[in-house]
């Protein structure tokens, strides 16, 4: 879904005599982590009341979902010009195809933080739909101020579980 750096990473190593020092690795063992880190760096985000303005203001801070913080990381994608193969060369990739899914992650993109962010971010969390609900409608309106490109919009969900007892022996 989302790419993260992975290659050529100085990681821990154990050494002799007590000695702790370091290694380059590659590989996804070495991009989860960052992935994982954004994600608790997403949650502090909210839980400190950055949101919206990129100031911490803790009365405003909430406990995000898991929706919530998925749909910042994907949201946060910058696309990537293609995939290095080694030796191969590079393969050409465009945003959201099996080479990159999203993109390369970036927070910087994700979330606002003033002066670093080029756009401000607009969140609904926990919005739950039900069957026989009205629509939940959201409607935005760009100013002439507003010298956006695009506008990206990320819904993140998580199917209900199966409750059949059809896969059950």
């Amino acid at each position: 879904d989302i790419c993260a750096p992975g290659h050529a990473i100085s990681s821990a190593d154990n050494g002799s005599a007590r000695q702790c020092g370091t290694v380059g690795m590659s590989g996804t063992s070495m991009a989860c982590p960052g992935v994982a880190g954004a994600a608790l760096l997403v949650r502090q985000y909210f839980t400190d009341g950055y949101h919206p303005t990129g100031s911490a203001v803790p009365a405003r801070g909430f406990t995000p979902t898991g929706y919530l913080i998925r749909a910042v990381i994907l949201n946060s994608g910058r696309t990537m010009l293609g995939r290095d193969n080694l030796y191969q060369g590079v393969t050409p990739s465009a945003m959201y195809d099996a080479h990159q899914g999203f993109g390369l992650i970036s927070l910087v993109d994700g979330i606002y933080l003033p002066g670093r962010s080029a756009s401000r971010v607009a969140v609904f969390d926990r919005q739950i739909v039900r069957d026989g609900d009205a629509p939940w409608e959201r409607t935005f309106a760009l100013d002439a101020k507003c010298k956006a490109p695009h506008v990206s919009v990320t819904l993140d969900y998580f199917d209900k579980e199966n409750a059949s007892t059809s896969c059950r022996r």
